[in-house]
This record gives structure tokens, C-alpha cells and sequence, in this order.
């Protein structure tokens, strides 16, 4: 039972229990895994961060855009705490720029991949700044 390895897993953590979620987290979006990373949700993993080192450059909502998972975008965003912007040091990136960016990019025959439904999640919710700017001011 997946339950009991995960009440192990965080037993042998320890104080680095907190950032290993963050990257299994990461790592699961980017697998497109929606019920482990429901699991993750429910262990209340703080969507608005990255690991310490994160495979990636964003954060787990932006990982769901750039991929058209839909369902997982969906388990993201009704987490009140979810952002809909991330900063860098020197860019700015919006949910809505992300789908958008990626959304002629790929084509994949895929029944979880879908990024019309990703955009309709994104401009549906109160979060969603239409006329935010990113980083070129677009």
C-alpha cells in the first residue's frame, strides 16, 4: 500500500521530508502521475515552491501548462494558496503566458493531455490576470 511507504519514506526524511515532496511532486506533475499527485495534495505539499533541486525552472502549475495536463492543472488550482505568476531573479511568467506559449508546441495524441482545457482552467479562475505582463511585456 502505497499509504504505509509513504508514512515510512517520511520517517526516513527527517527534517528533509519537506523538500523531497517538493521534488516528488515536481517529478510527478512532469510524469503527468495525477493520482500521486493528488496524494501529494492531500499531504498538503506546498504548491508555490520549488525543491532545493528542482529538475525544473518553474513551479509544478507552470510544469502541468507546459504540458497540457489538464487534470492535474485542475487538482493545482483549487488550492486557494496557488499562484498564478512566478518571478526569477530576471523573468516573470504567468499560468495563462505558459499555456499559451505552449500551446501549438506540442500535438500529442494523449487523452490527459489537452491545452484548450488547461487555458479555459487558467482564464476561468479570479487568480488569472488577463492583461498581466511577463518579463518582454507581452
Amino acid at each position: 500500500d502505497f499509504d504505509i511507504f509513504f508514512r515510512a519514506f517520511k520517517e526516513l526524511a527527517g527534517d528533509k521530508f519537506d523538500d523531497y515532496c517538493l521534488r516528488f511532486l515536481e517529478v510527478t506533475v512532469a510524469n503527468g502521475m495525477r493520482d500521486t499527485v493528488e496524494f501529494l495534495l492531500e499531504h498538503r505539499v506546498n504548491v508555490n515552491v520549488r525543491p532545493k533541486e528542482a529538475k525544473y525552472s518553474k513551479p509544478p502549475a507552470f510544469i502541468a501548462c507546459s504540458n497540457g495536463y489538464f487534470r492535474i492543472l485542475e487538482l493545482l488550482t483549487k488550492r486557494s494558496e496557488l499562484k498564478f505568476s512566478f518571478n526569477t531573479d530576471n523573468q516573470k511568467f504567468t499560468l495563462l503566458h505558459e499555456v499559451c506559449q505552449n500551446f501549438a508546441l506540442r500535438n500529442k495524441e494523449n487523452k490527459n493531455v489537452n491545452f484548450q482545457k488547461c487555458f479555459d482552467l487558467i482564464i476561468k479562475d479570479t487568480r488569472c490576470e488577463i492583461n498581466a505582463e511577463d518579463d518582454l511585456g507581452k
